[in-house]
C-alpha cells in the first residue's frame, strides 16, 4: 500500500495539532515521523488509524480517500506505545486475534497456522502458551508487532514502540525491527521522538514541529543538510556558528564561508555571495589538532567509542566535538580547533 497525507489538519479544541501537512509514505518502505512531544506526531498516527478524523485534508490509501471508513476496514496494523496486549488471553491468542472476528476472519486451521508463521517470523513460538504478565518489555514488543502484522495489513502503524525498553535492548530491537520490516516489505509509519532511532530505522524522514513539518526526504539528508537551525539542532549535536558568505564558485559548486573559526568549503546550495547566515558544523566535523582557534575545553566526556569534549573558543562560542575513547584533553587545558575541510553545512537567515 501507498499511503499519503495531504494538507491534513486537526484541532484539539482551541489548540491546532497538525496544519496543512502532507507527505507520502512509500509502499514497502519505513517512514519515520520524528519531533518533540505535542509536535502532532501521535495524533497523525490516529488519523491514519481512523480513530480520528481530520478537520481538514485527506488521509490516502492507494490514492483513496479513507473519509469515513472505519478503522476496521482501513487495512492497517498499529502497535502502540503501551502495546496493548490483552493479558488474560495466551501469547497464541493474542496474535490470533485479529484473524478470528471482522473482514479477516479465517478458518481455525487457517488462523493456526498463521499464528505459528507470525510468530517464527518475530521469534516468539516459545512464547506462546504464556501470557503477556510474564514476558519482559522486549517480548512483549515482540508480541505486539506480531499481532499487527499477523493480519498482513496494508500499513503498519508504531507508536513509539521501543520506548519502555532499557537503552541496550532498546538498540538489539531495533535492528531486529528494522530487518524485519524490509523482509516483509510492508509499508510503515513509525513515530519517535529519539533521533538515533529515527536516522536508524527510516528510510525517509519527516520532521515536525508545532504541528508543521519542518523538513522530509532522506534521513542522512536531514542530518548533514538541514533546512532550518531546528532541524540542525533538534537532529543530533550541532554547533551553530554565525557565518558571512565571501564568495561562490558556480563551477565547483562550493562557498567560501568565513566564522569565528576561521574559512570554511561548504556546498554553495544556490546561495548568494555576501549572505550572511549560520554555518551548522556537527560534532565529527570538528578535529582538535595544531592548527585552528584557540580553544578552551570546559568538559570532556567518554561515551564508549568516543569522547564528547565541548570547549569554548575566543569568540564566545561554545564548540561540541568528537574524539577518540580516552584521548579527551582535560578540564581547563587550552586546544585549537577547525573544521575538517569540506565540512559543515551554510544556513543563510
Amino acid at each position: 500500500m501507498k499511503a499519503a497525507f495531504e494538507a491534513i489538519g486537526y484541532a484539539y479544541g482551541a489548540v491546532e495539532a497538525v496544519r496543512d501537512v502532507s507527505f507520502e509514505m512509500p509502499e514497502g518502505r519505513i517512514t519515520v515521523v520524528i519531533g518533540p512531544s505535542g509536535s502532532g506526531k501521535t495524533t497523525l498516527l490516529l488519523l491514519a488509524a481512523g480513530l480520528l478524523a481530520p478537520a481538514s485534508g485527506r488521509v490516502l490509501f492507494d490514492g483513496a480517500d479513507m473519509a469515513g471508513r472505519p478503522p476496521e476496514r482501513r487495512d492497517v496494523g498499529v502497535v502502540f506505545q503501551s502495546y496493548a496486549l490483552f493479558p488474560h488471553l495466551t501469547v497464541a491468542e493474542n496474535i490470533a486475534f485479529g484473524l478470528t472476528s471482522g473482514r479477516n476472519r479465517l478458518g481455525r486451521a487457517e488462523v493456526a497456522r498463521r499464528v505459528e508463521e507470525t510468530a517464527a517470523l518475530v521469534s516468539v513460538t516459545p512464547l506462546l502458551p504464556r501470557t503477556p504478565p510474564s514476558l519482559s518489555g522486549g517480548e512483549q514488543q515482540r508480541v505486539a508487532v506480531a499481532r499487527a502484522i499477523a493480519t498482513r495489513p496494508g500499513l503498519l502503524l508504531l507508536d513509539e514502540p521501543l520506548s519502555a525498553i532499557d537503552a541496550m535492548l532498546r538498540r538489539a530491537l531495533r535492528e531486529e525491527l528494522a530487518s524485519l520490516l524490509r523482509r516483509i516489505g510492508i509499508t510503515t509509519l513509525y513515530v519517535t521522538h529519539d533521533q538515533e532511532e529515527a536516522l536508524f530505522l527510516a528510510d525517509r524522514l519527516v520532521v515536525l514541529r508545532e504541528g508543521r513539518v519542518e523538513q522530509e526526504g532522506a534521513p542522512l539528508e536531514a542530518y548533514r543538510r538541514p533546512r532550518t537551525r531546528f532541524v540542525a539542532s533538534f537532529l543530533g549535536d550541532a554547533n551553530l556558528v554565525p557565518a558571512v558568505v565571501e564568495g561562490t564558485d558556480p563551477a565547483t559548486g562550493r562557498a567560501r564561508v568565513r566564522t569565528a573559526l576561521g574559512t570554511a568549503d561548504v556546498e554553495a546550495n544556490g546561495i548568494a555571495p555576501k549572505a550572511r547566515g549560520t554555518l551548522v558544523l556537527r560534532p565529527e566535523d570538528l578535529e582538535a589538532g595544531t592548527e585552528g582557534i584557540p580553544a578552551t575545553v570546559i568538559e570532556a566526556r567518554g561515551l564508549g567509542p568516543y569522547d564528547r569534549v565541548t570547549a569554548r573558543v575566543a569568540a564566545d562560542v561554545e564548540l561540541t566535538l568528537r574524539v577518540a575513547p580516552g584521548a579527551s584533553p582535560l578540564v581547563g587545558a587550552s586546544i585549537r580547533v577547525a573544521p575538517i575541510a569540506g565540512r559543515g553545512h551554510f544556513l543563510p537567515d
